[in-house]
C-alpha cells in the first residue's frame, strides 16, 4: 500500500479538509499516522507530534484516536456517497449505471483507509465506538439500496424482466459484487481484473433477466 501525503484522500486525487477547522487539522495530521504507522501503531502522543497542536487542544475535540478515526470515516463515507451520486444518472440504461457502479466500486476498495478500517475494528476494544462505527457503517449501506432502486427501475421500463422479484434480483448482483471486492481487497485480484470479471457478471446477469 503506498503511503500519501498527508491529505484527506477522496476518490481519484489528493484533497485537503478545510484547514480552518481544528478537527480537520487533526484528522489530517492523524490520517498521516495511521497510513504511515498502521491504525494500532499509532499513539495519541504520535497525533500531538504530527498536528502541532498540544495535546489539551486535541483533547478538546476528540477523547481519543478512536473518535478521531470514526470521524474520518464519517467523512470519507460521505465523500463516496457524494460521488457515487455524482456519477449516477437515472435516465441512462439500467446496464450502464451498473457498469458505472462497477468502476467507483474498483476506486475505493483499494483505498488505503480501507486497510486503515479492518485495523481499527481489530483494535478497538470500545463498545460504545465499535456501535458509532457500525452505525457508520449502516449509512454506507446506501450503496445497496440505490442498486436496488437501479434494479427496481430496470424492471419498470422494461429492460429487464418482471418475473422475478427485484429485492432477490438485486441481492444476488449486491453479493455477487461483494465477493469480488473482497478478493480485489486481499490481493487475490487487480482492479483491472475485478472490472473485467465484474462486467462478465453483469453481463451473465443480464443474460439472464433482460428482456429480448
Amino acid at each position: 500500500i503506498s503511503k500519501p501525503t498527508s491529505r484527506f484522500f477522496f476518490v481519484g486525487e489528493g484533497c485537503p479538509l478545510d484547514k480552518t477547522n481544528k478537527k480537520d487539522i487533526i484528522a489530517d495530521a492523524a490520517l498521516k499516522c495511521y497510513l504511515n504507522s498502521s491504525y494500532s501503531g499509532t499513539s495519541m502522543d504520535d497525533i500531538v507530534k504530527a498536528s502541532g497542536m498540544s495535546k489539551g487542544g486535541i483533547y478538546w475535540y476528540f477523547k481519543s484516536k478512536d473518535e478521531i478515526f470514526l470521524y474520518i470515516m464519517e467523512k470519507k463515507f460521505e465523500e463516496w456517497q457524494q460521488e457515487l451520486t455524482r456519477r449516477i444518472d437515472f435516465s441512462e440504461p439500467t446496464r450502464v449505471i451498473l457498469d458505472k457502479f462497477i468502476d467507483f466500486l474498483a476506486e475505493i476498495v483499494v483505498a488505503p483507509i480501507l486497510v486503515i478500517f479492518h485495523d481499527f475494528l481489530i483494535s478497538t476494544k470500545d463498545k460504545e465506538i465499535l456501535k458509532k462505527a457500525r452505525s457508520c457503517l449502516d449509512k454506507y449501506q446506501h450503496n445497496d439500496f440505490m442498486i436496488k432502486k437501479i434494479i427496481k427501475q430496470g424492471i419498470a421500463t422494461g429492460e429487464l424482466k418482471k418475473a422475478f422479484d427485484p429485492e432477490t434480483v438485486a441481492n444476488i448482483f449486491i453479493g455477487s459484487l461483494e465477493g469480488l471486492s473482497l478478493r480485489l481487497f486481499a490481493g487475490c485480484y487487480d482492479q483491472e481484473t475485478f472490472k473485467r470479471t465484474a462486467r462478465v457478471a453483469l453481463n451473465v446477469f443480464f443474460d439472464g433477466l433482460a428482456n429480448k
